[in-house]
């Protein structure tokens, strides 16, 4: 089976979740011998092109490639606002380009089911599948030894709690208020990783960037960062907390989860069916109150741990490629 993975998008960077799925899916389907697997090709002959991005250069692959199309969607219109300056005046615009551009493709993938739920919205008539994003959870596992050395590689207290953020700093992401809570917390350590890969672009751009330059003092900002070093990092941590407003299946959830932290997320819809009872649940009001009890309470502590534990074994890489496959294989037999 000859396989063309496509990502090529402004949208598409390191440091950004979409590349790290699609990182993700790269190295998995590379582990089967009968797959011929192309990255970024501009050939034309393949029996499947699967795309991870929705622009100019998805869309002529769309419409000028030989084979079944796969589309990825990790990107609905919900998601440019908090995220892309001005999203809220042009997202019309976007939701038709999005419904023209995704029902170009033989099957679309949402990564959560609110993402189904929002393709179906827009009218699009194609088959809609939900496959989860997974990622390699061997790769971000964690020694007791390995946390000591990441934590003072960092210039950290060995004996200190820290929490850390993941992701790229927009105004959905909430660093504000990790900023704010950190200020109130000032016995912990809050590490962000992540900064502003697409800078004046972002939302709120100007008000966050003073953040970043000027966070409280037991905040650490890392900025965007190659992939490979977030590991290093995420080590370090004690606790994942992630305070979005909006979130279809974040990777930064995967990599933590993979590291065997507790996750501290706000209770949105998105997370009902992938994460359900395995996550902390918060809001505004609670989260505070939670990272102090994840910090002096050790039962509270492991519970969270084995939620996390169960998230790493629902979505190992191995089972979302396996499942991938199966949707390439059902593909292929109604060509025939």
């Amino acid at each position: 089976m000859k396989v063309n993975l496509v990502s090529k998008s402004i949208f598409v960077k390191e440091g950004h979740g979409v590349f790290t799925a699609f990182r993700s899916q790269v190295d998995g389907l590379r582990r089967y011998s009968d797959i011929q697997l192309s990255v970024d090709s501009r050939r034309t002959n393949f029996d499947i092109t699967h795309l991870h991005t929705y622009g100019f250069a998805a869309l002529w692959r769309l419409l000028f490639t030989g084979g079944k199309k796969v589309i990825t969607v990790h990107v609905i219109p919900e998601s440019l606002i908090g995220s892309i300056v001005g999203a809220r005046y042009w997202l019309p615009l976007m939701r038709a380009y999005m419904k023209f551009i995704y029902s170009r493709a033989d099957i679309i993938l949402a990564v959560s089911p609110k993402a189904a739920e929002s393709l179906v919205s827009m009218g699009i008539k194609k088959p809609i599948r939900v496959l989860f994003n997974g990622i390699e959870m061997k790769d971000f596992a964690v020694r007791s030894e390995e946390k000591n050395a990441a934590k003072e590689r960092l210039g950290i207290d060995r004996s200190a709690f820290v929490v850390v953020g993941n992701g790229q700093i927009q105004a959905r992401k909430r660093f504000d208020l990790f900023c704010e809570v950190a200020e109130q917390l000032p016995n912990m350590t809050f590490l962000w990783i992540g900064g502003s890969p697409f800078g004046r672009l972002s939302d709120d751009f100007s008000r966050l960037q003073r953040l970043i330059e000027h966070p409280p003092k037991n905040v650490i900002v890392t900025g965007v960062i190659p992939y490979s070093e977030v590991r290093g990092f995420m080590a370090a941590a004690d606790v994942l907390w992630l305070p979005s407003m909006q979130e279809n299946h974040p990777m930064a959830v995967l990599e933590a989860a993979g590291a065997g932290l507790p996750l501290l997320l706000r209770d949105i819809p998105e997370y009902d069916q992938s994460f359900g009872n395995d996550i902390l649940r918060g809001t505004d009001r609670t989260f505070e109150a939670q990272l102090k009890q994840l910090k002096d309470d050790p039962e509270y502590y492991v519970a969270a741990v084995s939620g996390a534990r169960r998230i790493a074994h629902r979505f190992d890489n191995k089972s979302v490629i396996k499942e991938l496959l199966q949707i390439y294989e059902e593909l292929l037999q109604d060509r025939a």
